[in-house]
């Protein structure tokens, strides 16, 4: 079963990996299912994407507060606008093709707008005060 687990992790890290740079496809959700996976399969491979220059911080971020930063969901809605906008008015001609993929584009920025956000000042200031608490 570990096995399993480990073979989905490594798999969902590749689609998190082609999620950073196609527009139509999310990164956290699959880095937070790879993350999963390898917490029930490596202990190595699950501190190796936690401490992860890369993927570490969102991770993180998902893991303690259920959130993704601001600055993570502006980048994705701006990318998902801005490629896959691109894509459907100057590189695809058929409208057919067009419908399917301004509808996939729709979803992903629902998805991705849906996800809780945290912003650093507010972070900072609730932290503080579960300090003083």
């Amino acid at each position: 079963m570990a096995a399993m687990y480990k073979i989905l992790g490594i798999f969902f890290v590749g689609l998190a990996l082609a999620g950073a740079v196609l527009p139509v496809l999310p990164t956290t959700p699959f880095l937070i299912l790879a993350a999963s996976c390898f917490a029930k399969s490596s202990k190595e491979w699950y501190d190796w994407l936690m401490n992860s220059k890369i993927f570490g911080p969102t991770l993180r971020e998902w893991e303690n507060h259920r959130s993704i930063p601001l600055r993570a969901k502006v980048l994705a809605l701006s990318m998902i606008t801005v490629i896959g906008g691109y894509s459907l008015f100057f590189r695809l001609e058929s409208l057919p093709l067009q419908i399917l993929v301004g509808c996939i584009l729709a979803y992903g920025i629902y998805f991705v707008a849906r996800i809780p956000t945290r912003q650093k000042s507010v972070e900072v200031m609730q932290d503080a005060s579960e300090q003083e608490n």
